[in-house]
C-alpha cells in the first residue's frame, strides 16, 4: 500500500509540479574584439568634481569585465509567461560597478551597496530608466526599482571610469554564462522559443529552438 501511495505522489510531482527537464542550454564563444565605448558620457560634465580619472589595475576590474562571455546575457524573447521577480545588487567596489552586467527582470528591486571606503553616487541618463543617488558612504545602501524593460547604463557621479549596465528584461527566463562559459534557462514548458544572446559592446545574436516535452534544446552562441 505504501509502494503504491509513493508511486502515486512520484507521478503527481512529475506531472503538475514545475522543475521539469525542459531546458534551453548553450555555451557562448567570444571571438570578436569588443568594440569600443560610444557615447555621450566620454565628453560628459561629471555631476561633482573628479578625485581621480585614471582607470584601476586591469586585476581589480570585475571577472565579467576582463572575461567577455560572462558579461553575456541569454533571454528568451517570447517567454511563456513571466515568472517570479528576479531582482539584484550592483556593488560599489574597488572603484568599479560590480557585476559589470547584471540582468533583472521588469519591477524588481536593485540595491546599491557601497563597499568602498570612499563616497559614491550612482545614476542613469538611459530611456529605460533615467534615476540619480547622491553621493552617500560606506556601508550604506540605495535602492531603485526598475520597471521598464531596456538597457540602464551607470555611471558614477565622482568616478569618470565606472560604468556598468543593468539589463531589465520582460521575465525571469534569463541566464550568464558560468565561467566555463555554458548556461541554462531553466522550467520552460514545449514550445519554440526566441533566445537572445546581448552584450554591451560585442551586440546580440538570436536563434530559433524548440523544446520538446522532457528534452533539452541546444543553443550555442558566437559573438
Amino acid at each position: 500500500m505504501r509502494q503504491c501511495a509513493c508511486a502515486t505522489l512520484a507521478l503527481f510531482l512529475l506531472c503538475f509540479l514545475p522543475g521539469g527537464a525542459e531546458s534551453i542550454v548553450g555555451k557562448v564563444d567570444v571571438k570578436s574584439k569588443p568594440r569600443k565605448a560610444v557615447r555621450a558620457g566620454q565628453s560628459r560634465v561629471l555631476r561633482t568634481a573628479p578625485t581621480k580619472r585614471d582607470y584601476p589595475d586591469e586585476t581589480t576590474r570585475p571577472a565579467d569585465a576582463r572575461d567577455e562571455a560572462l558579461a553575456v546575457v541569454l533571454s528568451v524573447e517570447n517567454p511563456p509567461k513571466k515568472g517570479a521577480l528576479k531582482g539584484g545588487v550592483m556593488r560599489q567596489k574597488n572603484k568599479m560597478f560590480v557585476p559589470y552586467v547584471l540582468p533583472v527582470t521588469a519591477g524588481s528591486e536593485v540595491k546599491f551597496p557601497n563597499d568602498d571606503n570612499i563616497y559614491h553616487g550612482v545614476y542613469s541618463d538611459s530611456d529605460a530608466k533615467p534615476f540619480e543617488l547622491p553621493q552617500y558612504a560606506n556601508g550604506e545602501s540605495r535602492s531603485v526599482t526598475f520597471t521598464k524593460p531596456g538597457v540602464v547604463e551607470l555611471f558614477c557621479h565622482i568616478h569618470a571610469h565606472m560604468n556598468a549596465y543593468i539589463v531589465v528584461l520582460n521575465s525571469s527566463y534569463f541566464a550568464q554564462p558560468d565561467k566555463n562559459h555554458t548556461y541554462s534557462i531553466d522550467n520552460l514548458p514545449p514550445g519554440k522559443y526566441k533566445v537572445r544572446a546581448w552584450h554591451p559592446r560585442l551586440g546580440s545574436k538570436v536563434q530559433m529552438v524548440e523544446v520538446k516535452k522532457g528534452q533539452k534544446a541546444t543553443a550555442d552562441f558566437t559573438l
